[in-house]
């Protein structure tokens, strides 16, 4: 059996084995379960009912257990407890054992127990706690050997992560290594047959994320009857989503449509997004209007710089504009931010008088890396005005870091919990670009694919000295040739509207060599679902918060 995450509804708490009945336990039992599936997040395993001999029989009711945080065990009590003198009673009055002893008997046979498991295990410690779900409180002292920390009360089940990590800071925990963790698993319930897959975990908590983005998009997808919509919405937000789900509403309505972004990799993702139609045309920006009916063809050269395509390839669009012949009913633009007010009035021109005329944008002013001007459309010219507040692509740590550092949105309510945040310094392209070349290396070694990581620089020349970098491995490469022998590496600027599960972001320069905007950062940080690595100069983890000032 795989890890049982991959089998159950929602990627919060994990019940192992996935098929326990939680009918045996007492409805008390139940209750601390339930809010522990419910109210963990993805990384968190909860075995119930837990039984091994050492030096005697020991039952624990709950077992929890999570990779970076380690192993505890929760006692749970159907009892108001009161405390006087050192002697514990219930609710009648009547005195009873003391909790804490069989809390102190249980959590050192754990320890000992697994500290035969494994060499690893030699060293490791057991939290412990004491739920009493249905007493809001305890009176009288509590003693020495138990702090407030360690109990869990009714108010405490519904925020129970909190109420965990309180818990588990009451005792030094050592990270586990995935074979440590499948040890424990094995040794506690070998009915699990438990393993860890990296690939699987990641679809996992990919489609857990794309639930929670289409329910937050889904409530938006009808301001298409509006014929003037502008959404805005930070990295993740779902905004490419939205308008992919607009641009299939109007195609299915048989409309002429025409859906854009800026940048090819981006508009690669929208065709993926959308199935072919006769009436859907879909691309960036450039060469799908140079490829309009009644636009006069120019060539492209292949060594065609930034230069030509703002110079030459503007100039030809402003003369040869009213030429085209081609006309649409709706027309939805993604990451509007990145069009110049020019580029949005032209694209306009180009509704069909007759027809729907509408006009639908989802952008970010927050990632205008571009600075082409544009400005949020006015409501006082007739546009509808919404925004999406959650992040639904980051995973939790991730997300949380973009909020705390860049102003990023909030993280996702009852999202998957973030693989891996590292930080390596470099300070030189050469340093960085062998460490970053063993990021990659050591992921794919993990059997990762390679189209689930993407490196991304913040300059042209950092991205230069990767791919031309020679580490023996996989090849780095622009998106255009990416396989699945290679691994995209692109600037941050081009990568604008891309995910990958884990990213990779290089910028060796200081700020005085190289300075790099909040909102370059925030672009490269949020292109990672799961897993963020970044190689860079001392002030980008600071500013990052990676490491300390």
């Amino acid at each position: 059996m795989q890890d049982p995450a991959l089998d159950q509804d929602e990627t919060m708490g994990i019940l192992v084995p996935e098929d326990f009945d939680l009918g045996s336990l007492s409805t008390t039992e139940r209750s601390v379960i339930s809010a522990l599936i419910d109210g963990t997040t993805d990384g968190w395993y909860v075995l119930p009912d837990v039984s091994f001999t050492i030096e005697g029989t020991h039952q624990i009711d709950v077992v929890i257990a999570h990779r970076r945080d380690g192993i505890g065990i929760i006692e749970v009590k159907g009892y108001c407890p009161r405390v006087t003198a050192g002697s514990w009673f219930d609710d009648h009055g009547r005195q009873i054992e003391a909790p804490t002893i069989q809390l102190t008997r249980n959590r050192f046979g754990l320890r000992d127990l697994l500290r035969t498991t494994s060499d690893e295990l030699a060293h490791v410690q057991i939290a412990a706690a004491l739920a009493f779900p249905r007493a809001a409180t305890y009176t009288g002292e509590l003693p020495p050997e138990l702090s407030a920390e360690q109990l869990i009360f009714s108010d405490d089940l519904s925020e129970i992560q909190d109420a965990i990590d309180a818990m588990f800071a009451t005792r030094y925990q050592i990270p586990l290594s995935e074979m440590a963790f499948e040890a424990i698993i094995a040794r506690l319930r070998p009915d699990a047959q438990f393993h860890f897959d990296p690939d699987s975990r990641a679809r996992r908590a990919r489609d857990r994320l794309a639930e929670i983005s289409h329910l937050q998009t889904r409530a938006l997808e009808g301001l298409d009857a509006n014929r003037r919509v502008y959404v805005s919405g930070g990295a993740g937000t779902g905004k490419t989503r939205l308008a992919a789900a607009w641009a299939e509403r109007a195609a299915r309505r048989d409309e002429q449509v025409l859906f854009v972004c800026f940048n090819e990799p981006l508009a690669d993702q929208l065709r993926e997004a959308c199935p072919p139609r006769d009436n859907l045309v879909v691309g960036a920006f450039f060469p799908t209007v140079l490829s309009l009916a009644g636009m006069p063809p120019l060539e492209i050269p292949d060594d065609a710089d930034t230069r030509f395509w703002s110079e030459r390839v503007v100039g030809h669009l402003h003369t040869h504009w009213p030429e085209i012949t081609a006309g649409f009913d709706t027309i939805v633009i993604d990451e509007a931010q990145d069009f110049s007010p020019a580029w949005l009035a032209q694209l306009a021109g180009l509704l069909e008088p007759d027809g729907a005329r509408r006009m639908l944008l989802v952008g970010d002013a927050d990632q205008d890396l571009h600075w082409r001007g544009f400005i949020p459309p006015s409501t006082e010219d007739g546009w509808v005005h919404c925004e999406l507040v959650n992040n639904t692509r980051n995973s939790f740590e991730i997300a949380r870091l973009l909020r705390k550092r860049l102003n990023g949105p909030p993280a996702p309510v009852g999202g998957p919990e973030s693989h891996v945040i590292d930080y390596v310094e470099a300070t030189d392209h050469a340093t960085a670009a062998t460490q970053a070349r063993h990021v990659v290396e050591r992921h794919l070694d993990s059997g990762r694919s390679t189209e689930s990581i993407v490196v991304a620089t913040m300059s042209s020349a950092m991205r230069d000295t990767l791919r031309a970098s020679d580490g023996g491995g996989v090849a780095l490469v622009p998106w255009e040739q990416r396989d699945e022998t290679s691994v995209v590496c692109e600037t941050v600027q081009r990568l604008k509207g891309i995910e990958a599960d884990h990213v990779v972001l290089v910028h060796p320069d200081s700020a005085e060599d190289y300075p790099v905007d909040d909102a370059v950062l925030y672009v490269g940080v949020s292109r990672a679902i799961l897993g963020l690595t970044v190689i860079a100069h001392h002030e980008i983890g600071a500013r990052l918060g990676l490491i300390s000032q």
